[in-house]
């Protein structure tokens, strides 16, 4: 037969039985959920609790403070999956589209009105850096064509 200790509720004062383990798990306090629930102490967590506006973050000033205390910690090489040199191909492109924008305007034959699939980044050197200067904004014929002169 397990070691069970001999505790005092803290709501009724009643003598009850628990293990050892829940002792030093910080339950074992109570001898039912009934005077548990009805405590002073489990009434002052949910008031507690409910002091917190839940509807808070999406008011214009709180977005305001978050938005100040947010700007610059989490970008570029301060992000926690920055991979600098190690970052895939379409990590680069979303990197230098974020950067660069979204140009409608071939820079090689001067087509404008291009849209998505129509227009890609072509990098210069073909070594895929993170140099912006090394990057220019292509429609697929002249992507196809520029690509070709390097092989």
């Amino acid at each position: 037969m397990k070691k069970q200790n001999n505790c005092v509720c803290l709501t009724c004062k009643k003598s009850f039985w628990t293990r050892p383990s829940h002792l030093r798990a910080g339950e074992g306090k109570y001898c039912s959920q009934k005077c548990m629930y009805s405590s002073v102490q489990w009434r002052q967590k949910i008031a507690e609790c409910k002091l917190g506006d839940k509807n808070a973050s999406r008011r214009p000033e709180v977005r305001e403070k978050i938005r100040t205390f947010m700007q610059g910690r989490l970008v570029n090489e301060k992000h926690f999956a920055w991979r600098g040199k190690d970052v895939s191909y379409s990590g680069l492109h979303k990197w230098i589209q974020r950067k660069l924008g979204k140009s409608d305007i071939c820079e090689h034959c001067g087509k404008s009105g291009l849209t998505g699939r129509q227009i890609h980044w072509a990098n210069r050197s073909q070594k895929y850096l993170r140099d912006l200067s090394d990057w220019l904004r292509l429609c697929v014929p002249c992507h196809t064509k520029y690509d070709a002169s390097f092989f």
